[in-house]
């Protein structure tokens, strides 16, 4: 299969710098198109107990040079929405692509007993194909 449409699940520049490279890469490699979709939760910005870190409120200039400052020939999009059911927003918007490139990380004992990562959910759920990269690849 080729991958036209490539979509990235772009959550936080720490962990998803080198997920970001991979998307790049495999676009580039089948001459694609690549969108890259943060999602900003009405939480984003607040402190939270049942976060690892508190999540940041990106804007769409952030990310543009998140972007910028790799080197690439990809033709990117970025969209950026705020909503609170980032895994359904993920899942619909992927049923316009062909691959779904997003990072994977390992969750803690106790976020285990109250089910799948949110990767893991996805995964599960969308039509497309999906590559996973791991965290610190």
């Amino acid at each position: 299969m080729k991958y036209k449409k490539v979509m990235i699940s772009f959550e936080d520049k720490q962990h998803d710098l080198e997920v970001l490279k991979h998307a790049m890469d495999v676009t580039s490699k089948y001459n694609g198109t690549l969108t890259i979709l943060h999602i900003n939760s009405g939480h984003a910005g607040y402190p939270s107990r049942v976060m690892r870190t508190m999540e940041h409120s990106y804007t769409l200039e952030e990310i543009e040079k998140i972007v910028e400052a790799i080197p690439h020939e990809v033709p990117t999009t970025v969209e950026l929405i705020k909503t609170d059911k980032i895994m359904n927003t993920i899942i619909d918007k992927s049923k316009d692509y062909d691959l779904l490139v997003m990072g994977h990380r390992h969750v803690s004992f106790i976020e285990s007993l109250f089910g799948d990562s949110l990767d893991e959910r996805v995964i599960n759920s969308v039509e497309c194909d999906v590559l996973t990269v791991k965290q610190g690849v």
